[in-house]
């Protein structure tokens, strides 16, 4: 089992690109088909987000998904004041940048790019108001675990266009195809 995890960002836009998966290539069915299902609830979740939906609401949405489906979100961020989450913003498309953020960006600075981009994410947690709007984009990124199985995660990208039509976007296909897992892309 393997969890990559990497979080580029385009130093002259300041736009980040988010990439978790977890590959698996063993033989234990048990796990596979926990990878897959993990996979499945993730994908719906982020299936399930509309334009005009509020954050909290995809979050309590979500909860109540993994909840159902007999797996729990082992997540634990230190930088989201909620202590757990499934997602966050991808900065700037829920909003404009301020001054101070377009200064840090314009700057190249990696450590100034980094905590703008840091400090602008609103996380998909049990408080953020935030509602969904077009052109808006976030990622969906639950940890799932039943306790004795691994924890799973892949990290989707959700977005909406100016008239509100949802794309999801993860480009895993290549790497399910070189693990030879047995899951479809998006």
């Amino acid at each position: 089992m393997l969890y990559a995890y990497a979080s580029p960002v385009d130093r002259a836009t300041g736009l980040i690109g988010d990439l978790g998966i977890s590959l698996y290539r063993g033989s234990n069915e048990r796990i596979q088909r926990h990878v897959a299902h993990c996979w499945d609830v993730t994908r719906r979740i982020a299936h399930d987000a509309k334009v005009g939906m509020e954050l909290r609401e995809l979050y309590h949405t979500a909860t109540a998904i993994i909840s159902d489906q007999g797996l729990r979100n082992a997540i634990v961020s230190v930088t989201d004041a909620d202590g757990t989450n499934i997602g966050h913003t991808i900065p700037w498309t829920d909003r404009p940048m301020t001054d101070d953020e377009a200064s840090a960006v314009a700057s190249g600075n990696v450590t100034r790019i980094a905590h703008a981009v840091s400090q602008a994410r609103v996380f998909v947690n049990q408080s953020a108001t935030t509602r969904i709007s077009p052109g808006m984009a976030f990622t969906v990124e639950p940890r799932l675990s039943t306790g004795d199985l691994p924890a799973v995660g892949f990290h989707l990208i959700v977005g909406f266009d100016d008239d509100g039509r949802q794309e999801i976007v993860t480009e895993f296909a290549p790497l399910f195809e070189r693990f030879d897992m047995e899951l479809a892309d998006v």
